[in-house]
């Protein structure tokens, strides 16, 4: 029987973001389907984000006779088949931990304002350590399929205490928490910065919308291959061991060193290691706490301006987040989201004088569609934009300056 060779879909990834898909107040699942096509005419994500598929993934992609394809909600990959099979094939099988690796670079200067994601905290050490937001469809529950994102964190009482003990807060404006991290019923949002758990009105219930948005538990440590070290005691010996995502150990033994003569920051060389996450665990010989951490190793995310990184894996036994049936071979073409709430902000309006002349009574959100009313002597102000936000008084602003006369 003649090969008969065509393309299918292997997977996608497809990106919302309610900045752009809200109207005004009422989220876009709420609106109308005559309303919803409108606004999907005039989507594009690549008008925001530019999506960079890595150098290896450029060779998967040649290796598996697989071609990237964009589109307005993000892209699809799809793979040469052989049809001359019972069920469609990929013509190059895919091996055990085959993976794509996309970089993702924000291109609209006003993303981290209309984005609802945590602004810089140094109380969390946010400032010290390059940082990436990390999509993958590993370790994922079924139940949350097809997210890439991770649930929202449980509230953290033990790291509001410390930070509210070292005058610091643990939670800024815009932090998401929901019930339970691993099966979330409700979702909520800070609307000051706050150590105050969510039954107080610090938080905002988002639980009649979505419950999964990228947050700060998708965020991942990114290290290059030479990498610097504080065992922070010195005249001591250390131990080393690092482990890969499969938990398999790099160094066999682990590694040692010495910080004698106060050469408490010493330098690890991974560089025989691929692009990767991995953990790590130092021990020391004085009977201190181990400090343990995980990260992502790659020397070119290190250095570029990459604010996220997916990766997706060809592995067996991912269930609803796999690529193909584990029995038969057989395409799932599964559709992967990551999904972007837009930020609320208080909004402030003022004269020419730079005088308050009115401020809304909470959060209003800000969306590139729509308008909300807000009233100045029962006239409407008109809606500020996404291009400023204040971080003031431990809240978020945006501002309008308006002639007040107008609006006697």
């Amino acid at each position: 029987m003649a090969v008969r060779l065509t393309y299918q879909k292997l997977f996608s990834l497809r990106i919302y973001h309610h900045y752009w898909l809200d109207d005004a107040d009422t989220q876009f699942d709420d609106l109308s389907t005559i309303r919803q096509n409108q606004i999907n005419r005039g989507y594009n994500i690549h008008n925001f984000f530019q999506i960079i598929p890595t150098r290896d993934t450029h060779r998967v992609l040649a290796g598996q006779r697989a071609l990237y394809k964009k589109h307005p909600f993000g892209f699809d990959i799809v793979v040469q088949t052989d049809h001359s099979a019972s069920t469609p094939l990929p013509f190059v099988e895919l091996s055990e931990g085959t993976r794509f690796r996309f970089y993702l670079i924000p291109i609209d200067t006003r993303f981290a304002n209309y984005t609802l994601l945590p602004l810089p905290n140094s109380y969390r050490g946010d400032g010290s350590q390059k940082m990436v937001y990390y999509f993958t469809n590993r370790d994922h529950l079924n139940a949350h399929a097809p997210n890439l994102m991770r649930p929202a964190p449980a509230f953290d009482n033990s790291l509001a205490t410390a930070a509210a003990g070292d005058s610091a807060f643990a939670y800024l404006t815009g932090d998401l928490v929901s019930d339970d991290a691993n099966n979330p019923t409700q979702l909520f949002e800070a609307q000051l910065n706050t150590n105050n758990n969510t039954a107080s009105g610090d938080w905002t219930n988002l639980s009649t919308g979505h419950l999964l948005y990228a947050n700060r538990a998708d965020q991942l440590q990114v290290n290059g291959s030479l990498l610097n070290i504080d065992f922070e005691t010195a005249d001591i010996t250390a131990t080393v061991q690092v482990t890969d995502a499969d938990s398999n150990d790099v160094f066999d033994p682990a590694e040692s060193f010495d910080t004698a003569n106060d050469q408490t920051v010493q330098q690890l060389d991974l560089r025989h290691l691929p692009p990767g996450k991995y953990s790590m665990e130092i021990t020391k010989s004085n009977g201190d706490p181990d400090i343990n951490s995980t990260f992502y190793l790659d020397d070119e995310l290190a250095r570029q301006n990459a604010w996220g990184l997916v990766e997706i894996f060809a592995d067996s036994g991912l269930g609803d987040y796999g690529l193909t049936d584990d029995g038969t071979g057989e395409l799932l073409a599964p559709e992967f989201n990551l999904r972007f709430k837009n930020r609320s902000t208080r909004w402030r309006y003022k004269n020419i004088e730079a005088q308050v002349v009115h401020q809304s009574s909470g959060l209003l959100p800000l969306t590139e569609n729509g308008f909300i009313e807000e009233l100045l002597n029962g006239h409407e102000l008109p809606n500020p934009s996404a291009d400023m936000i204040l971080p003031e008084s431990d809240q978020l602003y945006s501002e309008y300056f308006i002639n007040e006369d107008l609006f006697q």
